[in-house]
């Protein structure tokens, strides 16, 4: 998803998970303290139609808060929880990132491969590695940002292949490596890579090897036509007034921003990644 368009139109249906690292003032307070200056935080906001989701509140591994605030549908008034699900867009970029850091400590792929590797055929895919795709320095524009975008691939189903094609003969914007710029292009183009190495999706590929593995039973790929319960309604404001967001088909963010999950399954995400870390640097 891209940053700069989705700032532009506000959604209100956002999943916000928060960690406070507690000062010594703020840890003699009690628990019940901690939750009142949470919710008269937060329900300020959600009074004044600027905040409606859920959110997450841990101290030292201990959950204090995991609730939610506001509807997750509007017209039936059901009410977000810590169990509603919620499109994370562009937080789907981690778990991207991570599935190419496994393939490289299983030896499969390496982050200084270059990008003719996987696409013989891709232009300067000889000066663009893997590395650069995963750090937005490839110089390949986003395709989000193409005029086409919201009449078109917002709207109807791409396969990653066809997505590709959007921007493939594109020019680079920059020498790779050269600069900083945040592209959706580079995200697509490692879950191509990923579906190629593995020879599976990339949505079976995160399910099998970080969902499962982590327990987050309430995360996956959103697909069309796919039911998925608890999941949240998108609604946009029109002055102070609460209107359903644009139509996203947001498959075809793939691994850019294709993925859904809950605060709690992201918690677990949250406290896998030092020891996901710490095992990878080990090793190396």
């Amino acid at each position: 998803m891209n940053c700069q368009n989705e700032q532009k139109t506000f959604f209100f249906l956002i999943i916000i998970q928060v960690f406070l690292v507690m000062t010594t003032t703020l840890s003699a307070n009690s628990i019940e303290d901690i939750e009142k200056k949470a919710d008269q935080y937060i329900k300020a906001y959600v009074k004044m139609n600027q905040f409606s989701g859920s959110v997450l509140i841990a101290r030292d591994g201990q959950i204090i808060i995991s609730k939610g605030y506001g509807m997750a549908n509007y017209k039936y008034e059901i009410p977000n929880d810590s169990q509603t699900k919620f499109r994370i867009a562009s937080l789907t970029k981690q778990f991207t990132a991570m599935a190419i850091m496994m393939l490289e400590e299983k030896k499969l792929l390496s982050i200084e491969d270059y990008l003719t590797k996987y696409i013989p055929d891709y232009p300067d895919g000889d000066k663009i590695k893997i590395l650069h795709l995963l750090t937005h320095t490839s110089g390949i524009p986003d395709h989000t940002e193409f005029p086409d975008f919201n009449q078109d691939r917002r709207v109807y189903q791409y396969d990653i292949t066809r997505t590709i094609e959007t921007f493939k003969n594109m020019p680079l914007e920059f020498t790779p490596g050269e600069k900083f710029k945040y592209s959706n292009s580079g995200y697509i183009l490692l879950g191509y890579i990923i579906e190629k190495v593995t020879r599976t999706s990339f949505e079976n590929f995160i399910d099998q090897n970080i969902f499962k593995p982590l327990n987050m039973i309430h995360s996956g790929f959103e697909r069309t036509g796919k039911v998925i319960k608890y999941h949240a309604n998108g609604y946009a404001l029109n002055g102070n007034e609460i209107i359903k967001a644009a139509y996203r088909d947001i498959s075809n963010a793939n691994a850019s921003g294709a993925l859904y999950s809950t605060i709690d399954d992201l918690y677990l995400w949250d406290r896998a990644l030092p020891l996901l870390s710490l095992k990878s640097s080990s090793k190396g």
